[in-house]
């Protein structure tokens, strides 16, 4: 029987998930992931997996009440079957989801109810994380790379010199005069979910990359101008070889809020833009 769940609603919690259930050699493991946004990876083959639907969450509810059972969950925001097994678990844990490990101010994160896990499983690239995370026993599971070590190929750029990846912060007619290409040698990536899709001027050729292709792996191995915001895409360049010129726009009060990126930012050969 299962004792150890993780929860996984984006690639990063996957990875992170699936590496420290991998290492640990559990076989009472599993890893619940939300099919929509993440991408199975056939190295983690040895790693049980199901689907996070009801009836999944469910089983692993009754389960709960008959042996002890620890759940890794990503953040405080999450539906209320999850809530039931938290509430039901010996042990909740948190386990990275992203850009929060690196925020002051986290987005889904209740900075007063920390103390309730007694564990973190992030990566080992960060040399500081943020102070929220202060009082937890943090455990360094793995590095970025796994980010790109993707099964899915890049996506064919050639004829683009520059990408535009959609994420907050990133302003296409300023970040235009910096790039100084052409419109029609420029190629947007659209945010995956719909709702944050901005406005993009006419002239762009635009792309929702999809399951096919792995963003990460194509701006590695993209040659010519990546800009990028406050997304993990930018965090993951930040960490890893990449052949790219990296421009990284943010507002003031997302480059305030990532405080834990200043030191890498200043050392690193990025053109950063606050605006």
């Amino acid at each position: 029987m299962v004792g150890t769940y993780y929860i996984c609603y984006n690639q990063v919690s996957y990875l992170v998930a699936s590496e420290h259930a991998r290492r640990s050699g559990s076989h009472n493991a599993l890893v619940l992931f939300a099919p929509e946004r993440v991408q199975v990876q056939a190295r983690y083959s040895a790693v049980r997996h199901r689907r996070l639907n009801r009836l999944h969450l469910a089983l692993a509810c009754m389960a709960g009440w008959f042996r002890s059972t620890t759940i890794y969950v990503p953040h405080h925001r999450t539906s209320r079957l999850v809530a039931v097994l938290m509430r039901i678990a010996d042990s909740v844990r948190l386990i990275d989801d992203g850009l929060d490990t690196l925020r002051e101010s986290p987005n889904n994160i209740d900075v007063r109810r920390v103390h309730e896990f007694d564990e973190f499983l992030t990566f080992h690239d960060y040399p500081r994380l943020a102070s929220w995370t202060d009082g937890l026993a943090v455990n360094r599971v793995c590095g970025l790379a796994e980010l790109s070590q993707d099964e899915r190929p890049p996506m064919p750029c050639s004829g683009y010199k520059t990408i535009v990846v959609q994420s907050p912060g990133v302003d296409l007619p300023e970040v235009q005069t910096e790039s100084a290409e052409p419109l029609r040698s420029t190629i947007v990536f659209l945010h995956s979910n719909p709702a944050k899709r901005g406005q993009i001027p006419l002239g762009y050729s635009q792309v929702v990359l999809g399951a096919a292709f792995s963003l990460e792996r194509t701006v590695n191995e993209f040659a010519g101008t990546v800009i990028s915001g406050e997304t993990m895409v930018t965090v993951q360049a930040l960490f890893q070889p990449h052949q790219c010129d990296l421009i990284v726009q943010m507002s003031r009060s997302q480059y305030e809020n990532l405080k834990a990126l200043h030191d890498v930012l200043a050392d690193s050969t990025v053109k950063l833009l606050v605006t």
